[in-house]
């Protein structure tokens, strides 16, 4: 072992270039057995379909900003294949392991953990999500503040950015603005460093601007379908159900949860012995995490999945500092204690993801590029493809599509490519089955060359169609199981084999 360690040590940049070469060839093989889903296709299509100013005006529908999908506009004129879209967000999570191996100062254990680690090897190089860009901008600020004072303005420029990659990401950036910027502002009554307060002023000023920013395209998310009423008391069960949902889809996720529950207790004591020391990083942790509870409680905007991996990235972000500003009078029990909890819970997400993996290369992520291929297959320009499914499921369908065909929401009884998420959308809950059918109806009259695709949750009402009209099963694609995702989808596709309604 000491011999590996002297080894390194003194071959650092060709264990580097090592490390990232097994990075980049296993998360690209991983990113190119991946099929995207329908809320990547929801991206993929408002950045193909829209000007840049409708979608600015779509983003209080999504709950994030257009950042991502000026990221994805380029690629997408270039005729970048969407068949490869995951290859765009592995490449951007490539960039941010580059700059953790070459740019940045901290133990290579910290680093080879967090690079092998659940966001990095799967959740956010292979799944095309605005989410991609944490890392990356979190690594960016990392370097940079290895001497914040000489890069004050791109520190605040790359806050302003990660402000704007998610709703999710607002409380974060407000934490490490004030816990960053403030304190030098403050520091000018010592210093009378004229210069200095310029400087932090006006980068206090640029991340605001970046929030103002991102607030200006969802101030209106009241509008969208997905904000849900509470209707439920913010109680204690209720913060520590939160809690440790959250937690437990960061890591001992294959534990039984008697067993998770003993190690949630343990990590969390662990943590609290070290908030005693490290103040400053604590305050962000617990803040971060709050902050990201409560505004999903309230805003349903992204999955439990989705916000446990920023939770393990911003564990790198405070190791790092705690790494940097170890002091010598903190008792050294401490630190390790500090250690042993960021490799436990990078550890643990690792060998959770690792059933996901080998899912993703065995089998589809979803079931709509089969689906579609078959379409693409059997039937030519001109055909309607009336969708049936729980809400933008069907949208996962649409990028594959290779012939000239327009799809059909028979519940909202509107053509679409990507989904629109507003309150005039009619929630599936509330299906009227009288509705479809006369939604259908009136398709049929319009036009004689109708498909019918139906998602396997909704399968059983083809029965209330069939009784008004002929349904003739043409595919049934294969089931998909995604292990922690929880993902389940199915497409059938039906053709209306007689248009006139049965007597």
């Amino acid at each position: 072992m000491r011999k590996i360690k002297e080894w390194i040590d003194n071959n650092e940049t060709i264990f580097n270039i090592i490390v990232l070469l097994i990075f980049v060839l296993g998360t690209g093989y991983i990113a190119l057995h991946h099929e995207s889903w329908s809320d990547e296709a929801q991206a993929w299509l408002i950045s193909r379909d829209l000007s840049l100013v409708d979608i600015f005006k779509e983003m209080k529908y999504e709950g994030h900003s257009m950042l991502w999908n000026l990221v994805l506009i380029p690629f997408i004129k270039l005729g970048f294949p969407y068949e490869h879209f995951s290859l765009i967000s592995c490449f951007i999570v490539d960039i941010s392991v580059y700059i953790i191996l070459f740019k940045i100062n901290t133990s290579k254990l910290l680093k080879v953990l967090i690079i092998f680690s659940e966001p990095y090897i799967f959740f956010y190089s292979s799944i095309a999500r605005c989410y991609c860009l944490i890392p990356l901008l979190i690594s960016i600020l990392i370097m940079l503040e290895q001497n914040k004072e000489k890069n004050i303005y791109l520190h605040a420029i790359i806050l302003a950015f990660l402000a704007n990659v998610h709703a999710i990401m607002i409380p974060i950036v407000i934490v490490l603005l004030v816990v960053n910027y403030i304190p030098y502002i403050r520091e000018y009554k010592i210093r009378k460093d004229k210069n200095s307060l310029k400087k932090y002023t006006i980068s206090f000023f640029i991340v605001l601007l970046g929030m103002i920013i991102f607030a200006i395209q969802v101030i209106d998310m009241k509008s969208m379908i997905i904000i849900e009423k509470l209707e439920y008391d913010i109680n204690f069960k209720f913060v520590l159900y939160m809690i440790l949902d959250t937690l437990k889809n960061i890591c001992f996720y294959n534990l039984p949860a008697i067993i998770s529950i003993i190690f949630f207790i343990i990590l969390g004591l662990s943590t609290i012995i070290v908030s005693k020391y490290y103040k400053k990083q604590a305050l962000i942790f617990w803040i971060a995490l709050i902050s990201i509870l409560m505004v999903n409680s309230k805003i349903n905007l992204c999955s439990n999945v989705q916000r446990s991996q920023f939770i393990i990235i911003l564990l790198f972000y405070l190791a790092v500092d705690i790494y940097k500003n170890r002091k010598e009078n903190i008792p050294k029990y401490i630190n390790i204690i500090a250690l042993s909890i960021y490799i436990v819970v990078c550890i643990s997400s690792t060998i959770d993801t690792i059933p996901t993996i080998k899912n993703e290369i065995k089998e589809n992520y979803s079931s709509a590029k089969e689906t579609m291929e078959y379409i693409n297959s059997n039937y030519e320009d001109g055909y309607s493809i009336c969708c049936f499914s729980s809400f933008f499921i069907s949208t996962s369908l649409i990028p594959y599509a290779k012939n000239e065909y327009k799809f059909y929401d028979l519940i909202n009884e509107r053509e679409w490519t990507y989904y629109h998420w507003d309150k005039s959308t009619e929630e599936y809950s509330r299906i009227n089955m009288e509705k479809v059918v006369e939604s259908l109806g009136k398709k049929i009259e319009d036009n004689d060359k109708i498909i019918l695709t139906i998602s396997s949750d909704l399968n059983y009402l083809k029965n209330f169609i069939r009784e008004t009209y002929n349904l003739d099963l043409k595919y049934e694609s294969n089931k998909i199981f995604h292990t922690k995702n929880n993902l389940e989808e199915e497409y059938y596709v039906y053709e209306i084999s007689k248009y006139n309604k049965e007597e």
